[in-house]
């Protein structure tokens, strides 16, 4: 029983380096997973705000129209 363990333990310190590299390979993709989608969320949020508002401002556009035609025929006498 005890060299079965010994074996396996042997095993386990040959295959450490590769492990160590697989789960850091895997922790950088989720990383990179999880802020392609912080982005992708952000962005939508942008747009989303910036959409309702611009409606907002169309919708509660007020012009102001001016007769100006009294200041061309204005003279400082």
């Amino acid at each position: 029983m005890s060299q079965e363990k010994v074996e396996r333990k042997k095993e386990q310190k040959l295959n450490m380096k590769k492990d160590v590299k697989q789960r850091k390979i895997k922790s950088r993709i989720a990383k990179i997973l999880v802020a392609i989608v912080c982005v992708v969320a952000l962005g939508w949020i942008v747009v989303s705000v910036d959409s309702r508002y611009t409606d907002y401002r169309i919708a509660n556009h007020k012009t102001i129209k001016a007769d100006i035609s009294d200041l061309a025929n204005f003279s400082l006498d």
